[in-house]
């Protein structure tokens, strides 16, 4: 729970404790023993309970746990004259030869159910249905081992068996934890026979069972009545063998009660838990009051209603279809900006990949728009698959940063539709958050950085700083001879032991030199070592990562979601960084997101300059539980970057003390320069 909203499932693989993490909701259906079970360990249930296990309340609800309910079985035993399955089940060649024949055939007792006749029927005239349910099997095992399954044991002569249970049995048990331990299993009090009506229906059972075998064509089959026997008569004698032999039809229900009155339910009639937010229960526990027969069929019944009212309560959050109507990119070589219009008219802008932006809108058009055009962006997840799906011969990066496009214009037209920055449809809540001034450049000497970075220190509050080392793709070579021997101690010296120090290696190095470059690193307290080997050699990575105490970071270049899963299953590094645009917008980036999540990763995403893309890890950021200690701030200007002047109407990137700050303005908050936009290359894709 975050607060009073489920987000997710702790679970135990391995004897190891792992989390999953809920995208929508977390859907229960441990059954009527397990599901309130699983409540009141995780802190819904009694008050007093949940103290006395030292489990934190997320809320208190009196009813988990109470109303148990369960029919309450037994039977008469016969000696018969005729064969019965007895014969054949017994042997254990019998058993081989029945397990043999269903294999091959699906034929055979095993095919059929253990109970092979059954019925209801009403005593009581008065009763608005029936009494008792009734069940046949032509098989004995009254011979059975203790402990060991009956049902593998038949007799070794002929035998067959009637039994009952009442239909609407009215005592009432519970079940409660026994320990904050979710590996003990709970304290059941079925409270069986608890009541005069209940023992009343037991009694007349076995008396109804001995009519029945009285009829002719029963009698005359019949040799003998083996349990409870012909001594047992008087009700007294009855009611104890009862309670001797009376066994559990396994119908247990109604522990975690459905009713529109959340002082007497735990559920309500859309099977939400009461009290919490994203939790509903799908199981035989809900059940208002135990069924006349078997549950199976009404449990099924559960599952369909729980599905239909998920669906449709999904649907609705989703809101009306969007279609899109057109696509328009805006664009030079650098950057390319793109506006999507939907069927309604509502419209939104995002961004592809900046470098060689005119390529990607190429493929934007090309690639993504027809599989997108007049199609619902709604589920937006399943949207980009078909994309990527349908240009499958296409894996690579162009296709990826086309669709990190049409997924942030997206996001832009559903915030603006519902007057919301898209920090709040995250999740999240526009505010500060801290950023790292990030430098990109190695053609500068340890000194001259050191120098500039201490301005922006002095002058922006920046407290965390990340500079360069190696060359970018190197081979082990510098910048220049020695360059990051230099740099390393020169800007710990320089900005002081207060600041976060940050460093960069792009792809650089071998894993040895990788790690001899990282006790450097350590020894001048840096806090982050990003992409210190060749990106797409995992192997290398994770070998540094072991070898070093410093977090190793990387993924910036990984557009590919099965690579990322592979990256964060075998840790190749302590921090992930996705760059929404290279991977191919927010919807995807939030899966590798999750995926951290679940593996207990930080996020710190890759975000290099002035356009859009910083913009949107910004709003990210600010939404996702498991962001990283900041935000990257390029400082590079105009001399870096020439193509970032002039992109919006009013820069979004002011840094106040070290913070960067997301507007409540609605969707990214940010309007495109309308001079940039006549001066751009134009294209547009439109519904035929």
């Amino acid at each position: 729970f975050e607060g009073k909203r489920a987000v997710g499932v702790k679970y135990i693989q391995k004897g190891q404790i792992k989390t999953v993490h809920a995208r929508a909701e977390v859907i229960l259906s441990g059954g009527a023993i397990n599901s309130p079970q699983l409540l009141q360990l995780s802190g819904i249930g009694p008050g007093e309970l949940l103290q006395r296990y030292n489990i934190d309340i997320v809320h208190e609800s009196h009813h988990v746990g109470k109303n148990l309910q369960d029919h309450l079985g037994s039977d008469i035993y016969y000696r018969a004259n005729v064969p019965t399955l007895n014969q054949e089940l017994h042997p254990m060649i019998g058993k081989l030869r029945a397990g043999l024949k269903y294999i091959l055939t699906r034929k055979g007792p095993l095919s059929l159910s253990l109970n092979q006749g059954g019925g209801f029927i009403q005593l009581d005239p008065n009763a608005s249905g029936p009494d008792l349910q009734l069940y046949f099997s032509p098989v004995s095992y009254t011979r059975a081992p203790a402990g060991v399954r009956p049902l593998m044991n038949p007799d070794p002569f002929p035998g067959f068996l009637m039994g009952f249970n009442p239909c609407k049995p009215t005592s009432v048990g519970n079940l409660q934890i026994c320990s904050n331990d979710p590996m003990l299993p709970p304290k059941i009090h079925s409270n069986y026979l608890d009541t005069e009506y209940d023992k009343k229906m037991m009694i007349e059972g076995i008396q109804l069972i001995r009519r029945i075998a009285n009829a002719p064509a029963l009698n005359s089959i019949i040799k003998d009545e083996l349990a409870p026997g012909n001594n047992i008569k008087s009700e007294a004698d009855i009611a104890k063998y009862i309670r001797q032999k009376a066994w559990s039809v396994f119908h247990p229900c109604s522990t975690c009660r459905m009713g529109s009155d959340p002082n007497i339910s735990v559920v309500d009639p859309k099977l939400r838990v009461y009290g919490v937010e994203n939790l509903r229960i799908a199981d035989a526990s809900i059940f208002p009051t135990i069924p006349t027969g078997n549950i199976n069929a009404p449990s099924i019944m559960v599952g369909e209603y729980a599905s239909d009212i998920i669906l449709k309560d999904a649907k609705k959050a989703k809101g009306p279809v969007m279609q899109l109507k057109s696509i328009e990119t805006f664009t030079n070589q650098d950057v390319g900006f793109v506006r999507v219009t939907a069927e309604d008219g509502s419209q939104g802008w995002g961004q592809v990949s900046t470098y060689h932006s005119d390529i990607t809108s190429q493929v934007l058009h090309r690639q993504v728009a027809p599989w997108t055009l007049g199609q619902d962006t709604n589920d937006l997840d399943n949207l980009l698959d078909i994309v990527a799906e349908r240009e499958h011969k296409f894996p690579g990066s162009y296709l990826r940063r086309a669709m990190g496009g049409l997924d942030t214009a997206i996001w832009d037209m559903r915030g603006k539709k519902e007057g919301k920055p898209v920090v709040e449809l995250l999740g999240g809540t526009p505010g500060l958050i801290r950023a790292y001034a990030s430098s990109m450049k190695r053609d500068i000497t340890p000194k001259d950085e050191a120098d500039r970075l201490k301005k922006l220190r002095d002058t922006k509050g920046f407290d965390a700083f990340k500079v360069r080392a190696g060359a970018e793709v190197g081979r082990n070579k510098d910048e220049w001879p020695s360059r990051t021997e230099e740099i390393i101690p020169t800007i710990r010296k320089e900005l002081g032991a207060e600041v976060d120090l940050l460093i960069d290696a792009n792809s650089c190095y071998t894993p040895e030199r990788a790690i001899e470059v990282g006790h450097i690193l350590q020894d001048n307290e840096y806090c982050h070592y990003e992409e210190p080997c060749p990106y797409w050699e995992l192997e290398q990575t994770k070998k540094v990562t072991d070898a070093l105490d410093i977090n190793v970071t990387g993924g910036e270049q990984d557009c590919d979601l099965p690579t990322w899963k592979r990256i964060i299953e075998m840790r190749a590094v302590d921090i992930i960084q996705p760059d929404i645009l290279y991977l191919g917008g927010i919807n995807r980036t939030l899966r590798v997101v999750e995926m951290a999540k679940i593996a207990e990763l930080p996020v710190t995403p890759h975000c290099a300059n002035m356009s859009m893309v910083t913009l949107f890890t910004m709003h990210l950021l600010r939404a996702i539980p498991n962001a990283g200690k900041y935000l990257e701030f390029s400082i590079e200007g105009s001399d870096y970057y020439p193509w970032q002047d002039g992109l919006f109407t009013q820069s979004p990137y002011t840094i106040e003390d070290g913070h960067a700050r997301i507007t409540d303005l609605p969707g990214w908050g940010v309007e495109i320069n309308p001079e940039w936009l006549a001066r751009s290359n134009y294209q547009i894709s439109e519904v035929e």
